[in-house]
Formats: structure tokens, sequence, C-alpha cells
């Protein structure tokens, strides 16, 4: 039976992909997100065999960092074929967004958005705090 879910979950289209965000803060120092995704079907399974589908992960900064800099960073991946996983780590973060010139609190936050790149449908993963010092 586990074959055959697998068999059902091969060379088709993905219906969806979840993601989990592994950067909850980037500092000056250390201006990374990263997250995991994994591409599955219809019913919910891990997609196999696709080659064709891409995940894009976006990163927006808040009203309050746009001042500095208000275009996005965006990057993508490519799901492995046997696992239906891919990683996306953007390690190009502009560097206004870590600006000791904008104050410390709330409004220092990066959102990060993602889906398949053959869709226009995006999923809020997560939000980012940074911080103009550096990592702990």
């Amino acid at each position: 039976q586990q074959q055959e879910q697998q068999q059902q979950a091969t060379g088709q289209a993905p219906a969806s992909v979840e993601g989990v965000l592994a950067t909850l803060a980037a500092y000056a120092d250390e201006p990374i997100v990263a997250a995991t995704f994994q591409v599955q079907d219809g019913a919910g399974r891990v997609m196999r065999g696709v080659a064709s589908a891409t995940v894009e992960m976006m990163v927006s900064p808040s009203p309050k960092l746009a001042a500095l800099h208000p275009d996005p960073v965006v990057g993508s991946c490519v799901p492995h074929t046997q696992t239906g996983l891919c990683s996306i780590s953007l390690q190009n973060l502009p560097a206004a967004w870590f600006s000791t010139s904008v104050p410390t609190g709330p409004g220092n936050e990066l959102s990060v958005t993602f889906g398949l790149q053959s869709s226009a449908t995006r999923h809020l993963l997560g939000t980012v705090a940074t911080f103009p010092q550096f990592a702990p």
C-alpha cells in the first residue's frame, strides 16, 4: 500500500508546498534568512520525482525598514527528486535593513512568504526580527 501511495504521488504536478522557517532573528553580522520546503500532492503526500517544480521564497521589509530599502529579496530551490525537500538560504539581505540609524523595537522585521513558482499563490511562512548589532 505504501508503494502504491508513493506511485500515486509521483509524476504529478505538485499541489502544495509546506515550509519551516529556520531563522527567527537576523543580525548585522549574520544577515541570513533560511527555510526548508517540501512539495506535496493534493492528498498531502510527499511528491517524489518532481524535477520541474520550483519553490520560491520572498523576504520583504516592514514599512519601517522599507523606508531604507524597499525591494524584497527572492530565492528559489528545486525539490530533491527522492525526498521532495529543498532549502533556501538568502544571504544577500540589504545592509540598510540592519542600519544602526533605525531605532530598535517594533517594526524591525522581515516578512517571509513562499509558494510554487508556477502559482501566484503565496503563503506567509513567518517573520524574522532584525537587529543592527552582532549576533549573541
